[in-house]
């Protein structure tokens, strides 16, 4: 080869490592919303930690915009406590990013999770109108139109911002445009920022402007939530622990919990000590008088999976002991339950269960130390979920020990069965007795 033609492969070569960039890899321990919906990172660990860690593998475009999320623990996939998904895809246009959300094992999914989702959507988009001060989040179905309405009767969320852009109010519309109250009488939700951005207070009011409920937290120099108080719209405490105090060890893992039934009166406290890899070893809670009552010390596999939890009455007293089993894709197959009697550990109980080639699972079994069908506080012994080939959940039905159709709750229902929308909304939800007859729906 020439010197000549070396120069210019070479030239080549530079000219596309310019135009195209490898994306930028970073790690973090926290992940979580900011009041511009977009993800607040904190705790960045780097080379060999990130071996074995549950944490946020974060990809960045050459903008220096988030353009993926997973959450993996040791290097593997899997799904975050706080969403209920593995992974999400971000793309950026103009005033408009787009979120898709995918599981484990990379189907599209359902935001499905706890935190600031909760709905069934499989995608969002966020729109933002900066000459209006406004933005509008859009719920998306499987086939990424504009879904009918969730749960809460919301197609799509309208955001009043302020000068940064930060949201101050949200308030829900219907697939028809209508302004709706949700489940709960939420008509409007109203933020407050502080200078850092962080929400430090909510408000939620009715569509006669009542405050219904309202909310104010603290932080630490971390930005980790310190602490909350919950009110009702009166002013007065709202619920049995309304304010709640948090503290965090270096790598954020939140250590301790301690919640109060007013300004002077404790009402419990739970405390955790984690490992290296963002693990909690040991559990304790403690009753208002700070007394330690129950005590959990756990241990895990090299995939940070829960193989064995050890439960204490008083910190001292061994009660009982659970092992937990996986299958190669980290799905929980079996549980056995150990409880101390006449001083020994003895078998009690199993858990079975299932899963389809998707990972959803199909069938969840009691069983009792001898290998029998037993049943439930619910009287359930045996419970069978029907799925059809994109993992939606066709119909659940429930049988006791004998191998009959259990009976549930108040109405009777022992079977439900699931109704969808083209693009993957639910529909309903009906509720049969064991002969079928429908009784009601949701």
């Amino acid at each position: 080869m020439s010197l000549t033609l070396l120069l210019s492969l070479l030239s080549l070569l530079s000219i596309a490592f310019q135009t195209a960039p490898l994306p930028r890899v970073k790690y973090f321990r926290k992940l979580d919303l900011d009041r511009k919906q977009s993800y607040l990172t904190t705790y960045e660990i780097k080379g060999k930690d990130t071996a074995r860690a549950r944490c946020y593998r974060c990809t960045y475009d050459k903008s220096g915009r988030m353009v993926r999320w997973e959450y993996i623990s040791a290097r593997r996939p899997a799904t975050d406590p706080m969403f209920g998904l593995h992974r999400i895809d971000i793309t950026h246009s103009g005033n408009e990013r787009r979120q898709s959300f995918f599981d484990e094992r990379g189907n599209p999914t359902r935001a499905e999770g706890t935190g600031s989702y909760g709905t069934s959507q499989f995608a969002e988009i966020i729109r933002v109108f900066p000459s209006a001060d406004s933005a509008v989040k859009i719920l998306l179905n499987r086939n990424g139109d504009p879904m009918k309405a969730d749960h809460d009767g919301c197609s799509y969320y309208t955001w009043k911002l302020d000068a940064r852009g930060l949201r101050i109010r949200q308030a829900c519309y219907s697939e028809y445009d209508l302004r709706v109250t949700d489940a709960d009488a939420m008509f409007e939700i109203r933020y407050e920022n502080n200078d850092l951005g962080d929400l430090i207070g909510l408000q939620v009011v009715n569509e006669d402007e009542t405050l219904l409920s309202f909310t104010r937290i603290g932080y630490d120099s971390m930005r980790n939530r310190a602490w909350e108080r919950f009110y009702r719209g009166d002013s007065t405490y709202n619920g049995e622990r309304p304010i709640r105090f948090f503290s965090y060890d270096r790598d954020g893992n939140k250590i301790e919990t301690a919640y109060y039934s007013d300004d002077e009166h404790a009402h419990s406290r739970e405390t955790r000590t984690f490992d290296a890899f963002g693990n909690p070893l040991v559990e304790r809670m403690y009753n208002a008088e700070n007394v330690l009552g129950v005590e959990a010390r756990n241990e895990y596999d090299e995939r940070n999976l829960l193989i064995k939890q050890d439960i204490f009455e008083g910190g001292s007293q061994h009660k009982a002991r659970v092992f937990r089993y996986y299958d190669d894709h980290g799905n929980e197959i079996e549980r056995k339950y150990y409880l101390r009697v006449d001083g020994q550990l003895s078998l009690m109980a199993r858990d079975v269960m299932s899963y389809d080639s998707l990972g959803f699972m199909t069938r969840y079994e009691h069983r009792d130390g001898a290998g029998a069908y037993r049943e439930n506080e619910e009287g359930v012994a045996l419970t069978v979920i029907e799925r059809d080939r994109l993992g939606d959940v066709q119909e659940i039905r429930y049988y006791d020990a004998q191998g009959k159709y259990a009976v549930m709750g108040e109405d009777k229902y022992s079977i439900e069965k699931f109704f969808y929308h083209a693009g993957g909304e639910v529909d309903r939800v009906e509720f049969l007795s064991a002969d079928r007859t429908w009784l009601y729906s949701e």
